[in-house]
């Protein structure tokens, strides 16, 4: 921030001291930042003093009697009077113009140098992989629900194999700490936090939106391992991802889903997907990061939210801001 802070501040003295130089000297013809050269009466090329016509203005002021009584007199005092203070007025406007926004790069390169669209996630349906095999006993005490009937069973004569439904963990259940924590992370680096964002079928529970980006926020708040997976099996439209209370649509495609949703009402809009670790671990988190990053979204840490390798949400603001 304070590299940009003073490289703001120095642009803006380049354009700022030039202007208002040429116009003191088109109005009244002294030239109190100077020009580097300039011809003579005689027609020499000369390098002019930038201190002469203030010297001039000294000594007519303090030896020839000279007195501001004329509206040009004032006008000149009143020019230099405010030199400074619309030139601090100005680098502070400047600050607060998000720069990265108004000249609309719609192309960001992430961590590995890889050119991509934020919010553009290509879907494609593929074999279901098995996830990386895990340390024994990491799945002893899995619990997977079966699907709740209230018609009464009837009895077959094939013998069939249950298939476990997908379970509906309340993944975004935030406490009014963490919302409020998260508000006012977003807030200091220059984000607006909206709760509660229905697009299309899909809710996101917490949206952190700048004039020309949005992210789009889908925590995980259970103590559950979890292993992730993006892929779509055959017959299926949505990827999964595994936890020791079941089976559960990915947030991360939701995300995705959603911000897809968004880019098209707002074409000129940056969105991107994130997945907030709140609590719980992702066990497989190394290993997915560059998919995740390759459709353009992000998925990060916030309190107590695990593997430590995983990028923090106030890191992922400050990127973004």
């Amino acid at each position: 921030m304070k590299a940009r802070t003073l490289g703001i501040g120095i642009v803006w003295t380049l354009i700022y001291v030039p202007v208002v130089g040429y116009v003191i000297n088109l109005v009244f013809g002294y030239t109190p930042f100077g020009a580097l050269f300039y011809h003579s009466s005689a027609g020499e090329l000369r390098m002019l003093n930038p201190f002469e016509d203030w010297a001039t203005l000294y000594f007519a002021f303090m030896y020839d009697q000279w007195v501001i009584n004329t509206f040009s007199d004032f006008a000149l005092f009143l020019c230099f009077l405010l030199f400074f203070p619309i030139w601090g007025l100005g680098w502070l406007w400047a600050l607060k113009v998000k720069w990265g926004g108004k000249l609309k790069f719609p192309i960001h390169r992430n961590s590995q140098g890889k050119n991509e669209i934020k919010h553009k996630i290509p879907l494609k349906k593929k074999e279901l992989v098995r996830p990386p095999a895990l340390p024994v006993g990491t799945f002893l005490d899995r619990k997977i629900s079966a699907p709740i009937s209230t018609e009464k069973e009837t009895e077959t004569t094939s013998n069939t194999i249950p298939t476990p439904a997908l379970s509906q963990p309340n993944v975004d259940e935030l406490s009014a700490e963490i919302t409020s924590a998260i508000k006012e992370l977003g807030e200091r680096f220059g984000f607006e936090l909206f709760r509660n964002v229905q697009l299309d079928n899909f809710l996101i529970p917490l949206v952190l939106a700048t004039d020309t980006k949005a992210l789009l926020l889908k925590t995980l708040t259970s103590n559950n391992e979890w292993i992730a997976d993006e892929t779509i099996a055959e017959g299926s439209d949505k990827p999964t991802w595994f936890s020791s209370n079941g089976i559960e649509v990915s947030p991360f495609f939701e995300a995705g889903q959603a911000a897809l949703s968004l880019a098209q009402k707002e074409p000129e809009s940056v969105i991107i997907p994130v997945v907030v670790v709140v609590k719980g671990n992702i066990i497989n988190a190394e290993t997915m990061q560059p998919e995740w990053q390759s459709k353009g979204g992000y998925v990060v840490r916030y309190g107590e939210g695990l593997p430590e390798n995983l990028m923090t949400l106030e890191k992922l603001l400050e990127q973004e801001a």
